[in-house]
């Protein structure tokens, strides 16, 4: 597994693994027949055992977990039997599985055993293999959270993020709560993907956006980020707050508009203006909590400057509006 994502990192080394929806090796995946109610159970039963006895090989522990059903968050039962057992041996023995092991439960557990006794030159390990963010970004963006330099290892491994791993990068970072985390989470996560509802209103929030957005020197990338997040917040419903919950909405919205008004259109902006103005039409101002007349006319008047453009609208490169660097 290791390997397999080293070797893919090399061909693009700035951006996530390809393919993006199956990156694994080939008999990497593990089948998972457990009932609910056993998940995590098995696999704390399994490394209690191991940790057990000292001189025992990493690969055991491996084998023992094939067949169990490993979960891919922090589980309690897991690490308090880590915690039981002598942190040396469960960190030779996670790093071992993480650096060796051939399918994704031993990968699990190899992160699971390093959640509780990482040290910081597992640091390069443990970003390898959140290359796979989407199964083993929880676990791993715990580690580096835990470990000096949070700030920057989880900057590294969010910008090779995408999907549900990009949710959980973000998520850490949010975490995080530091300038540059926030001047990051200002310009870039947003990529139109629909998995970004459960945190575009969170980033909003958590980073003041509608106060940097409503700025007059407010950068390109600053404002279609934010752009794209307001967009994500009109259909996002059931899986975060959305638009008619954003509490600076009116403020956000409004400088928005104005800010591409003078930027000029790109496809992203066009669906993000259509989609909030249609998204103030269909609303009434106590639903909304605050006036939208003003923002509706610039939503309206951006529409007609942009109905027949002389010149192709390029794309702005985002899945959510269709295939990326698409004419």
């Amino acid at each position: 597994m290791y390997e397999h994502a080293l070797r893919l990192h090399a061909r693009i080394p700035d951006r996530p693994l390809e393919p993006q929806n199956d990156p694994f090796p080939e008999g990497a995946m593990n089948l998972r027949h457990a009932q609910r109610g056993r998940i995590g159970i098995d696999a704390a039963e399994a490394v209690r055992a191991h940790l057990a006895w000292p001189d025992l090989h990493p690969c055991y522990l491996g084998w023992a977990v094939r067949e169990v059903a490993v979960p891919i968050f922090r589980d309690e039962r897991i690490a308090e039997a880590v915690r039981e057992a002598d942190p040396a041996h469960a960190r030779r023995t996670g790093r071992w599985l993480v650096r060796r092991a051939t399918d994704v439960n031993s990968v699990l557990i190899g992160l699971a055993l390093l959640l509780e006794s990482a040290e910081p030159a597992d640091i390069p390990l443990v970003q390898t293999i959140a290359l796979y963010p989407e199964t083993f970004g929880p676990l791993a963006y715990r580690i580096l959270e835990r470990l000096p330099d949070a700030t920057a290892s989880l900057l590294w491994a969010a910008e090779r993020s995408q999907g549900w791993g990009l949710v959980y990068a973000v998520k850490a970072l949010l975490r995080q709560d530091t300038e540059e985390t926030r001047q990051w989470l200002l310009r870039r996560p947003a990529d139109g993907d629909i998995a970004q509802g459960y945190f575009a209103h969170a980033v909003l929030a958590g980073t003041r956006a509608h106060e940097e957005v409503a700025r007059p020197d407010a950068d390109p990338a600053l404002v279609d980020n934010t752009g794209l997040f307001l967009l994500t917040l009109t259909h996002c419903r059931g899986m975060g707050t959305d638009l008619l919950g954003y509490a600076h909405a009116r403020v956000a919205v409004t400088a928005f508009f104005e800010h591409v008004s003078r930027l000029g259109p790109t496809s992203a902006r066009f669906r993000a203006v259509q989609e909030l103005t249609r998204h103030l039409h269909a609303n009434t101002p106590e639903r909304l909590g605050w006036d939208p007349r003003r923002a509706r006319r610039l939503g309206r008047a951006l529409l007609a400057a942009w109905a027949g453009p002389t010149e192709p609208v390029p794309w702005g490169g985002h899945r959510w509006l269709g295939a990326r660097g698409g004419g």
